[in-house]
């Protein structure tokens, strides 16, 4: 659904940006070959570590979310229902939680 160019130059580029000038600072197919897997491979990581922790933290808030729907009561229903639109709204987690 979106433009796969914009997403393989941003994948390069992420392979490039850690050396001086976009330049590998290896010489040989060999050296090259394993300093861009290396590369790629660390990049994969950070994205995946950097995917698995805004999981963690939406799971968190719902489930900070959820807690506060429980102890909600009728007394204190409008202050949930702000509470609510406040972290809807805005994208952050509840203070309290």
């Amino acid at each position: 659904s979106q433009n796969l160019r914009a997403a393989v130059e941003a994948s390069v580029r992420s392979l490039k940006y850690p050396f001086p000038a976009s330049k590998l600072p290896v010489r040989g197919q060999f050296r090259v070959t394993s300093t861009i897997i290396s590369s790629a491979s660390m990049t994969n990581v950070r994205r995946i570590h950097r995917y698995q922790m805004a999981k963690k933290k939406q799971t968190k808030a719902e489930k900070c979310l959820q807690n506060e729907a429980e102890s909600a009561t009728e007394d204190d229903f409008f202050l949930f229902l702000l509470r609510w639109l406040r972290y809807s709204i805005a994208f952050r987690p509840i203070y309290g939680c």
